[in-house]
């Protein structure tokens, strides 16, 4: 993949300053002086590539550093660029442009080697796997919010903004992060808006040619798609571009990088999601409501339960984008002309209600190509061998306890009442945790699948056999992101959980059967409980 820079933002908190005219923030331009408020974050730059970034030495390029007095080294100039929009797309701020020193900070890819550059003013650059981190506390790392009013905003960060050293891939470089601002209180939130990529034709202008042996959809002397050597195919992209009077072509994550495809979706002359279908068509149905950004192994996925529809590799801000724009779109079903492979995604919104669809092993994410067959088929062996309780299924607040429903009983170690509450951080959705809980399971298991995310500090989980604890893990300290931690045991009854911050439970497995093949229900569960209780 070469280098490829992504941006990562954490840590929101607002304050207010007072700032001197011979303050190093006012010399570099950040601020005027006088009082202000601001809004500062961690300001993350992460080379999630297979190599290098290598800049070398400031004095080797005049033309890209300057001189920060307020951090006393070179900086690459104007190389990354914030953004707060309104609710509706306004601009609600002055943008700005920040300047910025490259070099290894923070090991984040499992391809994290040692450090390489650690030098601001002679060697700069940064290794593969590895961020550089702008800490919240430094000068300068913040936005000015003088006379902002309450409300929910987007922030939009893009690294390497001017294109000022060169990357694999230029289209994952930006983050869109949701923010509610209450007086001197930030929160993240699911961003209000974000900016589409929409490109707008003449349906009437459309015909399918043939260049250089290629079939391609063109307007006029411009073509839109290349279906290779398949006329059919061509033929096929204008009967759907006609058939649903479609007349946006619109994209999240462009360009194509590696083995990462933007995502493909058109709009109709009012902008709205197609509708209806027609015969012939290649559909996948999915619940928008159910859907979650999450991420397996270092790739960040648009996700249904176990079913991802759309893979956005390290582009976490990509994922966000995607996920908004289906459902601002209300898109229910995504289609395809010439799979695999195929040359035209295309989303509709499907009217009427949609059979909800759950899939083999939640644990592992089948493609969205996967055969329509195998949903029956998947849909059996679930009914037959687990229980899974899909936290990310509900609507967000309140509820009645999902858990509860299915045998599961909360305790709270604080002795106060358990109320569910249904929570979505980062586009993961899930039972609000915080604090000390134990899970009473209605039958004893020899495996439980816990799938938690959490914001902060790591929770720690324990599996208990009677009065034993039997098993007990520590989730991964990497926050925003949804776990698998299985528990093993002989009879599990009871799992505690320690959320010291913020935590979602977002689903929670366990098979009607042993791993050995033997049924532990009824008598036989009874039976084992009680030797472990004795034990």
């Amino acid at each position: 993949m070469g280098v490829n820079l992504v941006t990562r933002v954490r840590n929101f908190a607002i304050s207010n300053q007072t700032f001197g005219p011979n303050d190093h923030d006012v010399q570099d331009g950040c601020v005027t002086p006088g009082s202000h408020r601001i809004m500062r974050f961690d300001f993350l730059s992460y080379n999630a590539g297979n190599s290098d970034l290598v800049i070398g030495s400031p004095a080797s390029r005049p033309d890209l550093f300057v001189w920060s007095a307020g951090h006393g080294h070179y900086h690459l100039r104007d190389f990354n660029e914030f953004l707060l929009f309104n609710a509706q797309g306004g601009l609600a701020t002055i943008g700005y442009k920040q300047a910025f020193c490259a070099i290894d900070i923070e090991p984040i890819g499992p391809n994290a080697a040692n450090a390489r550059f650690a030098n601001c003013n002679t060697d700069q650059g940064i290794s593969a796997g590895w961020a550089d981190v702008y800490n919240s506390s430094l000068p300068c790392q913040y936005i000015v919010i003088d006379n902002l009013p309450d409300g929910d905003y987007t922030l939009q960060s893009t690294t390497n903004s001017k294109h000022a050293v060169q990357e694999e891939c230029f289209g994952d470089n930006t983050e869109w992060t949701g923010l509610h601002i209450a007086g001197n209180t930030v929160t993240e939130i699911t961003p209000p808006w974000i900016p589409e990529d929409r490109i707008g034709f003449n349906r009437a202008n459309l015909s399918v040619a043939q260049f250089g042996g290629r079939w391609k959809v063109v307007e006029g002397d411009h073509w839109m798609i290349d279906t290779g050597g398949g006329k059919a195919e061509a033929d096929r992209i204008l009967d759907v571009i006609k058939h649903y009077n479609l007349a946006s072509m619109c994209f999240v994550g462009r360009p194509s990088c590696g083995d990462v495809k933007p995502m493909m979706y058109w709009l109709t002359d009012t902008g709205a999601a197609p509708t209806d279908s027609m015969p012939g068509e290649d559909c996948i149905p999915f619940d928008p409501n159910n859907l979650a950004v999450v991420e397996v192994g270092g790739r960040w996925k648009i996700a249904e339960g176990a079913h991802w529809l759309l893979d956005f590799g390290p582009g976490h801000g990509n994922a966000v984008a995607a996920l908004h724009f289906i459902r601002k779109h209300k898109f229910n079903e995504m289609c395809f002309v010439g799979r695999p492979d195929p040359s035209m995604t295309y989303f509709k919104h499907r009217r009427g209600g949609l059979g909800r669809f759950e899939f083999m092993d939640p644990r592992v994410l089948q493609a969205a190509i996967d055969p329509p067959r195998w949903r029956r088929q998947q849909l059996q062996v679930l009914a037959e061998r687990e229980m899974v309780i899909d936290l990310s299924a509900h609507a967000v607040g309140e509820c009645d306890d999902p858990l509860e429903k299915a045998g599961i009983r909360i305790v709270r170690a604080d002795k106060q009442a358990f109320k569910a509450r249904i929570s979505e951080q980062h586009g993961i959705r899930g039972v609000h945790l915080h604090g000390e809980y134990e899970l009473i399971l209605p039958r004893a298991v020899d495996q439980v699948d816990v799938l938690l995310a959490h914001f902060g500090r790591p929770p720690k989980i324990v599996a208990h056999e009677g009065r034993k604890e039997a098993v007990t893990v520590m989730a991964a300290d990497r926050p925003r992101q949804v776990e698998l931690l299985r528990l093993l045991g002989r009879g599990l009854d009871r799992i505690s959980i320690d959320a010291p911050d913020d935590a979602s439970l977002v689903q929670l497995a366990f098979p009607g059967h042993t791993r050995d093949g033997r049924d532990v229900s009824g008598a036989d569960a009874a039976a084992k409980k009680k030797d472990v209780s004795s034990s």
